[in-house]
């Protein structure tokens, strides 16, 4: 459950204390995590305790490709298709990783310089 509730934390940009607030009053996240609504949750704090005990240094985007690695092993996707939706998202450009944050200061000393 832990892993369902890091990739709805992922696929929705929600802290550590949202997404629990979110399964806790959405049905199709308590459908997907496989509780009743009757059914407590765990304390927000166990989620940042799991990926720093239990994961360490492997992200969600590494569970995700390993899950899509079996299923094409599997059989359940095949390589070949492509699907298409038309479902829009909120692209993660802005997110700040150190060599977006280099490329960004580099441009800024080449224009300074020149």
């Amino acid at each position: 459950m832990i892993i369902k509730l890091l990739i709805l934390q992922y696929l929705h940009n929600f802290s550590d204390r949202q997404v629990i607030e979110e399964a806790n009053v959405n049905i199709a996240y308590m459908w997907f995590l496989g509780i009743n609504p009757e059914e407590e949750l765990l304390e927000a704090s166990l989620l940042s305790k799991f990926r720093r005990q239990r994961l360490k240094d492997i992200s969600i985007d590494d569970i995700m490709k390993e899950i899509i690695i079996q299923c094409i092993n599997k059989g359940i996707i095949k390589e070949k298709s492509v699907s298409i939706d038309s479902t829009h998202t909120e692209a993660n450009t802005i997110k700040k990783v150190p060599e977006r944050i280099m490329k960004h200061l580099s441009k800024k000393i080449i224009k300074e310089v020149e």
